[in-house]
C-alpha cells in the first residue's frame, strides 16, 4: 500500500508526498580545527515517504569568520581595538591588520 501520515489530532491518514530537497533540513557542528560536521536529516514530522534521501554526514571546511573577525581556533572573535580585516578569513589574529596612526577601527552593525 502507499505510505501514509496524519497529524496529531487528525481524523484521517493522507497520502505521503515523494521526499524533496525541501523535506531535508542541513545543519552543522561546531567547528574543529578547520572542519565541521554537515549533517541532513527529514523534516520532523516527516511527511513524506521515498523520492530524495538525505545525504550522509560529511565533514566540510568552516565558513570564514565576517570581516572584522578572526579565527581563534574554536571560533571567531572581533579583532582587538586599534585593528581591523577588511576581507571574511580562516585565519588567526594576523589576520588583524593594525590601523595607520591617525585613523580609528570602529565596529560596523
Amino acid at each position: 500500500g502507499q505510505a501514509k501520515y496524519a497529524f496529531p489530532g487528525a481524523t484521517k491518514c493522507l497520502p505521503a508526498k515523494p521526499c524533496t530537497v525541501d523535506d531535508i533540513a542541513i545543519s552543522y557542528s561546531k567547528c574543529e580545527g578547520k572542519k565541521r560536521t554537515r549533517s541532513a536529516a527529514y523534516l520532523e514530522p516527516q511527511i513524506c515517504h521515498g523520492g530524495v534521501k538525505p545525504a550522509a554526514d560529511q565533514q566540510v571546511d568552516c565558513a570564514p569568520c565576517d570581516s572584522g573577525m578572526f579565527w581563534n581556533g574554536k571560533d571567531c572573535q572581533y579583532c582587538p581595538s586599534g585593528t581591523h580585516n577588511p576581507h571574511p578569513t580562516h585565519e588567526g589574529k594576523d589576520a588583524c591588520k593594525e590601523c595607520p596612526k591617525g585613523s580609528i577601527a570602529k565596529k560596523v552593525d
